[in-house]
């Protein structure tokens, strides 16, 4: 679907764009808030400006600002070149030591937005309540838009894998369970739109990994949609150019497990689509490749959510929380 190189360089030009703009934005916003003088305090808001002005609850360094807004909000832009925003009850926006040129913007109750060590330009932007977006690697973008959304972009878990140039965008409230997506690897894209979980955690769920894979899953409530990834945590599976797409298809799993495949639902209740090898499987109409299968999902579909997970709590190693398995 996509060719390799113009896919990767298209993802950095759009992450280099965001971590700018993000970076501008959450700059004049420390401007702003740094005129407000006595309006900040310890136990409600507070902020800290080059190093100036760290606190339990902000904290950053020459290079950097953080401001945190709400009720135990906490912001901290531990990184070099970075800026973190919190706005919310209990709101945290972190970008952790080592991160370079990095733009973390939680906004809403419970709202988390972290950029990961080692993490080069890196956006995560989580809006909504106990939205969660977090980012590692090179020129990640990672959105969660929506109350109970959680995106991520990184490496192999299971492996400590390389991570560049990867997207994951979740938009649309998730009501009372999380929907997810996940990008892992080099040149990946997850996106997930108005497609909530309403039985479980990750009912929900998209992943892309390994290389140049896309996952979409949009207007499909409680489906599962997984590109180079089988489903199962943690990822260990990876492939390179495949595409998984399910639309307007309700509890439905698509695995587009490759290399060079596709597989799709559309307008479809309760299905499971599955494609190895190159060709491609929609709908169970299928060309191409050694296994390929449309049929009814089972009860309890395979492969719930897989990606890690960090907690919307403390700032110093969220990057240990998002190694725990997601619950199904």
């Amino acid at each position: 679907m996509f060719g390799g190189t113009i896919m990767v360089g298209q993802i950095a030009d759009s992450s280099r764009l965001l971590s700018g703009i993000a970076l501008a934005t959450l700059t004049a916003g420390a401007l702003t808030a740094a005129g407000l003088g006595g309006a900040t305090t310890a136990s409600a808001s507070c902020a800290s400006f080059f190093g100036i002005g760290n606190s339990t609850e902000c904290s950053s360094n020459l290079t950097s600002i953080a401001i945190a807004i709400g009720t135990n909000a906490q912001a901290h832009a531990d990184g070099l070149f970075g800026a973190a925003l919190a706005v919310g009850n209990q709101a945290n926006a972190t970008n952790e030591g080592s991160s370079l040129f990095g733009g973390a913007l939680a906004q809403g109750d419970g709202a988390a937005a972290f950029n990961r060590t080692s993490s080069l330009l890196a956006s995560s932007i989580a809006l909504g309540n106990r939205a969660v977006a977090s980012s590692g690697g090179a020129i990640g973008m990672t959105w969660a838009a929506g109350s109970n959304t959680y995106s991520y972009t990184g490496g192999d878990i299971s492996t400590g894998g390389p991570a560049f140039g990867n997207i994951a965008i979740v938009i649309g409230d998730s009501n009372a369970y999380q929907a997810g997506a996940a990008a892992q690897g080099i040149g990946n894209v997850a996106v997930s739109l108005f497609s909530p979980s309403s039985a479980h955690d990750f009912g929900s769920n998209v992943v892309a990994g390994g290389v140049v894979n896309f996952a979409a899953n949009l207007f499909g409530p409680n489906s599962k949609a997984y590109a180079g990834y089988e489903g199962f945590a943690p990822l260990q599976q990876s492939g390179t150019f495949n595409t998984a797409f399910s639309s307007f298809s309700a509890g439905s799993t698509v695995k587009a497990i490759g290399p060079l495949s596709t597989a799709g639902s559309l307008f479809q209740t309760g299905a499971t689509v599955t494609k190895h090898g190159p060709g491609f499987n929609i709908n169970g109409v299928s060309v191409g490749g050694a296994a390929a299968t449309g049929q009814p999902a089972a009860a309890a579909a395979p492969g719930a959510a897989n990606a890690p997970r960090p907690t919307a709590t403390g700032h110093r190693k969220p990057h240990a929380a998002t190694k725990r398995r997601a619950g199904q």
